[in-house]
């Protein structure tokens, strides 16, 4: 008797929390789990809400900034790469190469950096704006000198080869 009331007491809980945790998440009310914000992010942007990820992105980095708990290895301005990958996405390319600037000046991992940094260059290429995405790559050029030239030499060859394309 006494197990099958602690059973039930336990499947209420359980019944209960979860029932908070789904009624804030619909609210949007993310005040418990610092991750939820983030979790959120991810979900809007994979249905195409690139505003509302894009907001929940910037309040999970204001949360994990100004967390007391925040573990010491943990570096909040990682945040600043998914709101510039966002940013990208939307277009909006000038304020996504703000957001990978602000993450490299704040120590985030220099590989992931670069990498933002290449996708940025990526975008002005299928955008045919190649003297965006060299300018893009040789300002970054001394964080990876072999990456960049590499990307740079490619980016050359691509020019002249569709200069030369059209020219016939």
């Amino acid at each position: 008797m006494i197990r099958a009331l602690r059973l039930t007491l336990v499947l209420l809980l359980i019944t209960t929390t979860g029932c908070r945790f789904y009624y804030g998440m619909w609210r949007g009310d993310f005040s418990g789990d610092p991750s939820s914000y983030a979790q959120r992010a991810e979900k809007l942007r994979a249905s195409g809400d690139l505003e509302g990820a894009l907001e929940a992105y910037r309040k999970h980095f204001e949360r994990r900034l100004s967390d007391p708990r925040r573990p010491s290895d943990e570096n909040p301005y990682f945040y600043y790469l998914p709101i510039g990958d966002v940013l990208l996405q939307m277009g909006k390319a000038q304020e996504a190469k703000e957001s990978y600037v602000t993450a490299k000046e704040h120590e985030v991992d220099a590989a992931l950096v670069i990498d933002r940094i290449r996708q940025l260059a990526d975008h002005y290429v299928t955008k045919k704006e190649y003297a965006e995405a060299l300018k893009i790559l040789r300002a970054y050029r001394s964080m990876d000198v072999d990456i960049f030239d590499a990307d740079i030499d490619a980016l050359h060859k691509k020019s002249v080869a569709e200069e030369d394309h059209y020219a016939r």
